[in-house]
């Protein structure tokens, strides 16, 4: 099953910058404090992605890409994780399912972080 997910890396993205992934147009805005990508909105309507930056609400790190079509997203998990737990973020519940992938980044062949995507499950209240 493909999830559409794509990943692209932002260290020299600057606001209003466009930027070709997977052959869309996308508009990056930087996040004024971290300076960091915190969203991307393709001119596609059909497809709308959400790039997170760190969140100090959780107990983890959310880097990467969530197609919302597909509703998946990429976190890194600093805690081990297992299959049917949960994270709750923005009042959205995502769950840890065996259809889910584990992703790593690299960077000159040495795996830098570990990534999981989750499904996105249900809302929270």
């Amino acid at each position: 099953m493909s999830l559409g997910i794509t990943t692209a890396e932002f260290d020299e993205v600057f606001a209003d910058q466009k930027v070709t992934v997977s052959s869309s147009i996308a508009s990056i805005t930087l996040d004024p404090i971290y300076g960091q990508a915190s969203e991307i909105t393709y001119s596609d309507s059909e497809k709308q992605w959400i790039f997170f930056k760190n969140s100090s609400e959780l107990s983890l790190k959310m880097w990467g890409i969530v197609e919302v079509a597909d509703a998946y997203v990429i976190m890194e998990i600093t805690d081990s994780i297992a299959f049917g737990d949960r994270v709750t973020y923005d009042s959205e519940i995502f769950e840890f399912t065996p259809d889910c992938k584990s992703v790593y980044r690299y960077a000159n062949g040495t795996p830098l972080y570990r990534f999981y995507t989750l499904k996105l499950v249900g809302k929270n209240g």
